[in-house]
């Protein structure tokens, strides 16, 4: 399993150019020069949106665990039968669970904090 990596931040220079840069690192505009310094962003406001959207994702594995966790049993354990639950419980998954959780994750997005920088 792969780290989840921190979303970058997208600095718009006031000349146009737009470049995704991660938090702590500097970023010099091709086009104008200027210098541009994502430290400049409060660490506790940036730190809880990574919170926030780490707990997303863990919500979404935590519901598939769960999911996987009562249906294996069923169908090793007590009748091979549920199986034929699996593609209901899949349909609900695709068509219940995950819009629900996507509106929740584009919410947080959306609401997530505007930083404006200023070049040095």
């Amino acid at each position: 399993m792969t780290p989840m990596g921190k979303p970058p931040i997208t600095i718009k220079c006031e000349c146009g150019e737009t470049k995704s840069v991660a938090y702590g690192q500097r970023w010099v505009c091709e086009r104008c020069h200027r210098s541009w310094n994502t430290q400049q962003i409060p660490i506790a406001e940036y730190e809880g949106l990574l919170r926030r959207v780490r707990r997303h994702k863990l919500e979404v594995l935590a519901m598939g665990g769960i999911a996987a966790a009562v249906l294996i049993p069923l169908i090793v354990v007590v009748n091979s039968g549920f199986i034929l639950l699996t593609p209901i419980v899949m349909a609900a998954w695709l068509f219940l669970v995950l819009p629900g959780w996507r509106r929740r994750y584009r919410r947080t997005a959306r609401e997530a904090p505007r930083w404006e920088l200023h070049p040095e």
